[in-house]
């Protein structure tokens, strides 16, 4: 039996790249990604369920339709290209309103706490560069929801109560250039959603019902100078979410029936002066059984269009973006064909931002499709026609706001990921670099489970076709090209586990056939020649098998059952690998309500579920068996609320699920804890949501799961830290850079011996290219350019 030792608690390393940029002979600040994390790491836009690592590769399996790099949820794009901009400093949060500075800046607010490394909560201004503008800084404690620039006036709306520190309900007043705080005597009592500057007036839509001390439902104005409540008065009986205007009218958007009394289905039109609500009419129709609503109201080339969730306006069908006449109100025939979909009949695709210039118009929101071409989140369309136009950057979860500004589109969300690549259920990543593979099998339901052995990966979850062919449950892939194998297993329901021995493949789930066989939760086969075996644990009863893992000695398996082969065996069982036998291996009696992770680690197995003891001794949620007789080790950390991963190396072992609390300290879903006493490690990366798979790899952790967040940055479904020592990141040496004699650049690179550096090289801050990595040979090494003669200027930064 492993002893356990005292106490020995351990703090992980960490380590991440760093990130430097270059301009000729002028530097732009470097981004630094938190500790631990490896931002380079590639994010999914769903659920990673299962993970399976061989030479270098990780493969991936959940519920997801794509797969990126992580940029943070504000990233400026090319107009022309969908590129986005290099060097921008990742936004961690979600950005909710963006406008531009005008001087090729940007300010962002939203609910976020970092850009780049440094701390900016909720309101931030990026420079001409799409860096930091480290000068002004005003932080705002809540959610920042509308923005608007007048001359030097920087208007903020949204749900807070202090902007820049001073005393700020719902609305403040920014100076744009210096961050002073300017105080308002009238502020509203409910979030500000929407602006409109007219004149020396500011017109508020939102959820308020004064302003001030003025009575005003949902909309209001006040004057830009001293602040104080106007006259006008336009009463709405719900939310006013967006505002335009064109001189003559100002048009509301919003959650209402009812405008000043006036029937007014979610679009209204009053006059700018007096609040009058004018004979304008354009009622929104729903699409589903679900409310219309207007987010967004965009005034552009004489059209004023109108985006949402519904289904109709004026009794013309059109889904979630229409353009109206802001005179007559009449529907264009604009059509822009915004995809959607209906299940038990709701929709819940709709329009949230959009931007404009010239003939083109941008679409964010959360939608899959424009003119029935793949455009998920965000897209562009003629303005005129609504035909849809090649521009694709793909973000990876809602688009709340866009704003353009000369040749960029800025956009906003609750994204971390832009220029994704489409990936059915199934990826695979590079684990040096983080990055997708070419390898893109598809399956049309989620993945529960992946294996990788004999050139193939196998897969198994609740799908019914890989690569569009029936493979009910149960299939393989090369692994190599992703091209499916003829292997045919056919369980009749689900597959939740595999794991491979020697030449066996191994299969859990709640099957009751498989190959046509009578074979209740557990089967095998032949890796060789894919033939089912005789191995049957035969579980008295019916359950479902949650997990499998093998060591020399045998097979784990876990699960909901009580008798395998006759054999009394509560939740947790070894099994002979040639004939499924239970072998004499047993936990005793236990308050086992389900074991859902088994982790194999030398002369121990790490297990984790729901359950309050084991074998007579208290345990709660997590346990350490020995893995020659089953007896229960000292090992007794405690788990809150359910544990559905374990993965261990020899130092610590790390533990996932929907957990709360782990010794008594909070811990939000995963935790490290020392291999040897249980001691809970000071790791505290807080995804947002629960985790399903962990793997230990080399120098490196996998998490994945349903989280959207990680260490506060928006990052979805999986995520890859660094285990190694702290290494010097690698950096160019600012005081080194010179011409050559051929017209070139020179400068140096630091770093650690041995360390590979990977260049951004361009003529421009957003056209380049990576250059060849570099090997370090010391503490610094010289790189040399010759590829820039007669050119005054080029862009340098480090990716890794």
């Amino acid at each position: 039996m492993k002893q356990i030792g005292m106490p020995k608690l351990r703090s992980i390393p960490r380590w991440i790249p760093s990130l430097a940029c270059l301009l000729g002979m002028r530097f732009l600040e470097p981004s630094m990604a938190a500790p631990v994390l490896r931002p380079e790491f590639w994010v999914t836009d769903g659920f990673v369920k299962a993970m399976a690592e061989a030479d270098g590769i990780l493969h991936i399996g959940g519920s997801f339709s794509a797969v990126g790099p992580w940029t943070g949820s504000g990233v400026p794009l090319s107009a022309a290209s969908a590129q986005a901009v290099p060097g921008t400093l990742p936004v961690s949060g979600s950005v909710r309103a963006v406008v531009a500075d005008g001087r090729g800046g940007w300010f962002l607010g939203g609910k976020f706490h970092h850009v780049g490394t440094e701390p900016r909560q909720n309101l931030v201004h990026l420079t001409d560069d799409v860096h930091l503008d480290a000068a002004w800084r005003v932080d705002c404690d809540g959610t920042v929801l509308a923005l608007a620039l007048d001359g030097d006036t920087l208007w903020v709306g949204g749900d807070f109560n202090s902007v820049g520190g001073g005393p700020a309900r719902a609305l403040a007043a920014v100076d744009a250039r210096t961050g002073s705080f300017r105080a308002l005597p009238s502020r509203p009592d409910g979030p500000v959603l929407a602006f409109l500057v007219r004149n020396k007036s500011i017109y508020l839509g939102g959820q308020f019902t004064r302003i001030g001390t003025t009575p005003r439902a949902n909309a209001g104005a006040i004057q830009t100078t001293d602040g104080s409540v106007l006259p006008w008065r336009v009463d709405g009986n719900g939310a006013v979410n967006a505002l335009a205007g064109d001189g003559e009218r100002v048009f509301l958007g919003g959650d209402f029936d009812q405008v000043n009394g006036a029937p007014r289905s979610h679009l209204a039109a009053a006059n700018p002066d007096s609040g009058e609500v004018l004979s304008w009419r354009a009622d929104l129709a729903p699409s589903s059984i679900v409310q219309a609503s207007a987010n967004v109201l965009l005034l552009h080339g004489g059209r004023l269009y109108v985006g949402g969730l519904f289904g109709g306006v004026a009794g013309v069908g059109r889904i979630n973006l229409a353009a109206l006449d802001p005179a007559s109100a009449a529907v264009l025939p604009f059509d822009a064909a915004i995809g959607f979909t209906v299940s038990s009949g709701l929709s819940f695709e709709y329009v949230s931002a959009l931007a404009a210039a010239g003939s083109t118009l941008w679409i964010g929101g959360r939608f899959p499709t424009i003119g029935n071409q793949v455009r998920p989140y965000l897209g562009a369309v003629d303005a005129g026609s609504g035909t849809v136009q090649a521009w694709n950057p793909r973000p990876s979860m809602v688009v709340s706001a866009l704003a353009s500004a000369g040749s960029t589109v800025f956009a906003g969300g609750a994204f971390g990921s832009v220029g994704t690549l489409e990936r059915h259920n199934l990826a695979a990543l590079e684990v040096a670099t983080g990055r997708a593979t070419d390898w893109s099998p598809a399956a049309d339901n989620a993945v529960n489970a992946l294996a990788v052995g004999n050139g193939f990966v196998y897969i198994g979850g609740e799908f019914t076709h890989l690569n569009g062919d029936l493979r009910p449950n149960l299939g393989s892939v090369e692994r190599t090209s992703g091209a499916l194998t003829s292997w045919t297993p056919q369980p009749d329901l689900l597959v939740n586990a595999l794991t491979i021995r020697s030449d066996q493949l191994y299969v859990g789930g709640s099957f009751k056939t498989m190959a046509g066989v009578p074979r209740t939760n557990f089967a095998a086969f032949s890796l060789s020649d894919g033939s089912l075996g005789f191995w049957d644990p035969a579980p008295s009863r019916a359950g479902t098998v949650f997990a499998l893992a093998a060591d020399d000695s045998g097979i784990y398996a876990a699960g909901l059952f009580r008798q395998l082969g006759g054999v009394n065996r509560r939740g947790i069982a070894k099994l002979d690998p040639d004939f499924g036998s239970v072998l004499p291996w047993d936990i005793g009696a236990s308050s086992l309500l389900s074991v859902e992770a088994i982790q194999p680690a030398g002369d121990v197995v790490y297990i984790g579920g729901n359950f309050t003891s084991i074998g007579g001794a208290p345990r709660v949620n997590v346990a350490a068996l020995d893995a020659n007789t089953g007896t229960v080790l000292p090992w007794s950390p405690t788990v809150s609320r359910w544990v559905y991963a374990v993965a261990a190396n020899a130092e610590s072992v790390f533990v996932g699920g929907d957990l709360q609390t782990v010794n008594q300290t909070s811990r939000n879903n995963v935790a490290s804890l020392g291999a040897e006493t249980g001691g809970l490690d000071d790791w505290t990366p807080n995804p947002d949501f629960f985790v399903k798979c962990l793997l230990v790899r080399g120098d490196n952790l996998f998490v994945g799961g349903a989280f959207t967040q990680i260490e506060g940055a928006a990052r979805g479904g999986v995520a890859a830290f660094s285990l190694r020592a702290p290494s010097v990141p690698a950096q160019i040496v600012s005081d080194s850079v010179r011409a050559t004699l051929n017209g070139g650049i020179e400068f140096l690179l630091r770093g650690s011996p041995g360390q590979e550096v990977i260049l951004w090289a361009g003529e421009t801050l957003s056209a380049g290219s990576e250059l060849p990595p570099i090997s370090l040979t010391g503490p610094e090494t010289l790189f040399q350019d010759p590829g820039v003669p007669g050119r005054r200027q080029r862009f340098y930064r480090v990716v890794r």
